[in-house]
């Protein structure tokens, strides 16, 4: 993925940026693949909002209370993502789902099954990649 890239910022289409972004470029991430805005408060943005945990495999290998994040920004260090092949894995988490028991249509739901393991509250970034499966 852009072979010639080591980061890149993920922009959805309603964000509406309101300041030079360019101190993002100098983040160390500490060789973690994704910076996200956390955004768990109260309910809102909790796994257990995206996921099936009647699916035993679920059940194994999410907490249903862990946070999401906000997807609309991203800030992905390519590098890393590379190291630990997060291609592979959000594939495996897609196929997986082919028959849609796992979890709600979307894109979340495999990107936090594949980028969601660590949050650093003190950043209010979501930074990690992979589950150890």
């Amino acid at each position: 993925m852009y072979p010639k890239l080591n980061r890149i910022l993920f922009l959805d289409d309603d964000i509406v940026v309101q300041k030079d972004l360019t101190g993002l470029w100098k983040i160390d991430m500490d060789g973690k693949v994704n910076g996200a805005v956390e955004t768990c408060f109260g309910s809102f943005h909790r796994y257990a909002q995206y996921m099936n945990f009647s699916h035993p495999l679920i059940k194994e290998k999410f907490n249903p209370n862990a946070c999401a994040w906000a997807y609309g920004m991203n800030f992905f260090d390519l590098d890393a993502w590379r190291r630990v092949n997060c291609t592979a894995d959000y594939h495996y988490w897609q196929n997986l789902n082919e028959n849609r028991t796992l979890w709600k249509l979307g894109t979340l739901p495999p990107v936090q099954a594949n980028l969601g393991k660590n949050v650093d509250y003190d950043l209010e970034f979501v930074q990690g990649c992979n589950f150890g499966l």
